[in-house]
């Protein structure tokens, strides 16, 4: 299956159905009870809804009609509004200060079902984790999107780069960076590096606020500087060159990687600040060279960058704000989303792709979300 089969690909998704007890009139404590334990009094109780031998109810309402020698208009209209099941409803759980509130189903099927934008960047990434036999079952695959701006090329201004009647965000089609109009510029103003800087830190304080109600997001904060080499003034299309990144304090290796370019898609957002780039890359470790820094090595370094990063790390999603120095470009501002833990992305995409139970459409719409989210939320502040 190619990539344009896979981005027309119907959706599916994962019955999400849950049930819980949320917390009320300040207690800490939450109580989760089987069905039967609600109400043991009515535990025997018939219940329709879970019995295996289930009707429309135009059936059953033309059984009854049938029975008391009524027309079956007259009698749908009498069953117009139905009163709501028991487990539809807030209940107090008797003897506690807690109530019952049953989670709403994403969907009429229960399933989760993904828009348009989600659906197609769910089988972009999906493609290369679980199909492509050059990228599927991979290590060192690395996905992240990054905000930026989309410009004009040639132009001879700084124009940002826009479509006519577009009036929501729109995946440009895929082509050699060379057949279209326009660039890609990965870059913040300094000052929205700083909103996004407050933004993620208050959001660290009201994840782990107590008592926990949700998943935390964790915090890191590293100095670090890449360095790229070059051996022999050759490099592999598509590759950037022998990257040795060193931790700024103690001087020891972080990483040896050669970076591989595998897949890009450019996404236009009229409505927002920013355009976004969703980057699939494969990071090839490799062993530090002896004597890298000699003459006689045979490798020259061609480019160096300072980064000083800050991490948020939330489940499957990290958030990372990067100031980055370099002589090339002097000091500029970073934010990409990465997809966090990425054997269980690989894994989940193969999952979904053989048809089993998967996270993967989960996964990838708490991917999409924070890019959201984070977008909306520059945008309500400006």
């Amino acid at each position: 299956m190619d990539l344009k089969t896979m981005l027309n690909a119907a959706p599916t998704g994962l019955d999400t159905r849950q049930e819980r007890v949320e917390e009320i009139q300040g207690s800490s404590e939450t109580i989760a009870l089987p069905k039967a334990a609600v109400n043991p009094a009515k535990a025997n109780e018939h219940d329709d809804s879970e019995s295996t031998h289930r009707r429309p109810p135009q059936n059953e309402a033309a059984r009854e009609s049938k029975r008391a020698g009524t027309s079956l208009e007259s009698t749908s209209k009498r069953h117009a509004i139905e009163p709501a099941r028991k487990s539809d409803v807030e209940k107090q759980l008797p003897g506690t200060q807690a109530v019952y509130r049953p989670v709403l189903e994403p969907s009429y099927t229960s399933r989760l079902v993904l828009d348009d934008l989600t659906r197609n960047i769910a089988n972009f990434l999906k493609f290369y984790l679980a199909i492509d036999p050059n990228w599927s079952g991979k290590s060192g695959i690395e996905i992240e999107a990054k905000f930026g701006t989309l410009m004009l090329k040639d132009s001879g201004v700084q124009e940002r780069f826009e479509i006519p009647h577009i009036i929501s965000a729109a995946i440009l089609e895929q082509a050699e960076a060379r057949d279209v109009p326009f660039m890609f510029r990965s870059e913040l103003s300094p000052q929205q590096y700083a909103f996004f800087n407050e933004h993620l830190n208050r959001e660290v304080e009201r994840s782990n606020a107590k008592p926990r109600a949700r998943h935390g997001i964790a915090y890191v904060h590293t100095r670090e500087t890449d360095t790229v080499y070059e051996k022999g003034g050759a490099r592999t299309q598509g590759s950037r060159g022998l990257r040795i990144t060193r931790n700024d304090k103690t001087g020891q290796v972080s990483a040896c990687i050669i970076k591989h370019q595998v897949a890009q898609l450019n996404i236009t957002c009229p409505n927002s600040a920013f355009d976004l780039r969703i980057s699939i890359n494969h990071e090839e470790a490799k062993d530090v060279p002896e004597a890298i820094e000699s003459s006689s090595s045979g490798y020259t370094a061609s480019s160096i960058r300072q980064k000083d990063r800050l991490s948020y790390t939330h489940q499957h999603i990290r958030m990372d704000l990067t100031m980055i120095t370099s002589p090339q470009r002097g000091k500029i501002h970073e934010l990409e989303v990465e997809c966090h833990n990425m054997p269980d992305w690989s894994r989940q995409a193969l999952r979904a792709e053989a048809g089993e139970p998967s996270r993967f459409d989960d996964m990838v719409n708490q991917f999409v979300s924070t890019i959201v989210g984070l977008s909306q939320a520059y945008n309500d502040h400006s």
